[in-house]
């Protein structure tokens, strides 16, 4: 199969390196064409460009640019793309337009998110979007229910997958007794981070030497996410935080750091499939997370870490952290339950069942 992969960006971000995983897969048998549209991000072209794929990035001039559809639609038809899938806003919509103008045979979009944070714009432009797609791609039940709910779709046009975690990129570590607590996000409201900052000021109380390591940007600044960031500096500083708690920023060494941490903490208000969470199960090391999106579906409770009900439940999270800490064995033991459970989310079943479905809608195209 001849196959486009569109995305934003190249950079460090989950949708980024689902696609990079996809992509060095599916290149094992069929001919790939990785396609982005910011150049300043690209951290992961290299490791993508080492495996032999074909990177393209058509970097927009300015705002609302056309150049980049129209690029993209010439690529298609001229390489005779039997195959576009597009990850995250900024590639669906252009994808999905050239894909029209080029005439392909099958168009796919992934939806990486929910039913949270959606701006009413966006979500008219993916109503609109939606009838110029054969099929979409969501990685939670809560991306299904985004597109079935808001935007009309019957549930047959809509498959779960899954994210998959390369292992080979998680090597077990000695943690010592460095009793670190890691988070792993950019700085968003969605991120629920008030909550993790309380949280770790509880479980201080009974393990006073518990450290928490945070590894995330604001991302794209904006007047809101500045004030997010200002309020939670405030809040270290003023319970006495500032030693406890590590702000790390962008880290491009996630693997090291969460296979030198003791447990793995999320307190998001809403996810779809959690990245981080299933590195963090990729590393060995057991997590605390809210019960909400697919997680439960993920982590067995009391078996690979523990679920959360309510997502700013300050109690139960630290009831937990504290009872893992205070237990080196039962944090091995469940540290290696995650590792193990995580094994079928490779990315070598990722690339399958995408293939499946690909060859599945291109059938059904050339009938």
């Amino acid at each position: 199969m001849k196959i486009a992969l569109t995305i934003g960006s190249l950079g460090l971000g989950g949708a980024e390196r689902q696609l990079a995983e996809l992509a060095k897969q599916l290149h094992l048998r069929h001919e790939i064409t990785v396609i982005y549209f910011n150049s300043l991000h690209e951290q992961l072209r290299k490791e993508i460009v080492s495996s032999g794929i074909r990177t393209i990035c058509f970097q927009p001039m300015f705002k609302l640019d056309p150049a980049p559809t129209l690029k993209l639609a010439n690529y298609l038809r001229k390489n005779k793309i039997e195959l576009i899938h597009s990850f995250l806003f900024t590639a669906g919509y252009i994808s999905r337009i050239a894909a029209v103008i080029a005439q392909t045979q099958v168009v796919i979009h992934g939806e990486r998110m929910g039913l949270f944070n959606r701006k009413l714009w966006r979500v008219a432009i993916d109503r609109i979007l939606a009838a110029a797609t054969n099929h979409f791609i969501a990685n939670s039940q809560t991306g299904k229910e985004y597109l079935v709910k808001k935007l009309c779709q019957p549930s047959s046009k809509v498959s779960v997958i899954y994210n998959a975690v390369d292992t080979s990129r998680f090597k077990k570590q000695n943690r010592k007794n460095d009793n670190v607590v890691v988070m792993v996000g950019r700085l968003w409201p969605e991120k629920n981070y008030p909550t993790a900052l309380k949280v770790i000021e509880k479980v201080r109380k009974s393990v006073p030497d518990a450290k928490m390591k945070i590894a995330g940007d604001i991302g794209m600044a904006t007047k809101r996410l500045s004030l997010l960031h200002n309020k939670l500096m405030s809040y270290t500083k003023k319970h006495n935080l500032t030693e406890a708690v590590e702000w790390l920023g962008f880290n491009r060494n996630v693997p090291f750091l969460l296979a030198t941490s003791a447990v793995y903490l999320s307190t998001s208000l809403h996810e779809g499939c959690q990245n981080s969470m299933l590195e963090a199960m990729a590393a060995g090391i057991p997590v605390v997370v809210p019960k909400i999106s697919d997680n439960p579906s993920i982590v067995r409770h009391g078996i690979d870490g523990y679920l959360v009900e309510d997502p700013n439940d300050i109690d139960s999270f630290s009831r937990h952290i504290i009872q893992l800490l205070n237990s080196p064995p039962l944090r091995q033991n469940m540290g290696d339950n995650a590792r193990k459970q995580i094994q079928q989310f490779t990315p070598a079943r990722l690339a399958e069942k995408h293939e499946e479905l690909y060859s599945a809608l291109l059938l059904g195209a050339l009938k």
